[in-house]
């Protein structure tokens, strides 16, 4: 597993400006990390760097607090992996 990535913390809650990002999200943000990151191993080296950099800025989104950021990250790496599975 490459280092870039670290769990997420099950149960985590992003709040800004008096907003938050619901559990469901959080889950499907969590759930779609768990999916890119048991198919690493078996992907393409191309997607699987894009992978990773969608992992990490995930993760950035989330200890950022950044919900636009989350939400199109989350989505771009379910694309890819839709995509990757696919093939």
């Amino acid at each position: 597993e490459d280092s870039r990535i670290d769990p997420i913390v099950e149960g985590s809650v992003i709040e800004v400006n008096g907003g938050s990002a619901s559990p469901k999200e959080m889950e499907v943000a969590r759930k779609t990390l768990e999916r890119s990151r048991a198919l690493l191993p078996t992907v393409h080296e191309d997607d699987r760097e894009e992978m990773i950099d969608l992992n990490v800025k995930i993760e950035e989104a989330i200890t950022s607090r950044d919900l636009q950021a989350l939400a199109r990250d989350t989505s771009a790496l379910k694309e890819l992996l839709f995509f990757v599975q696919g093939r």
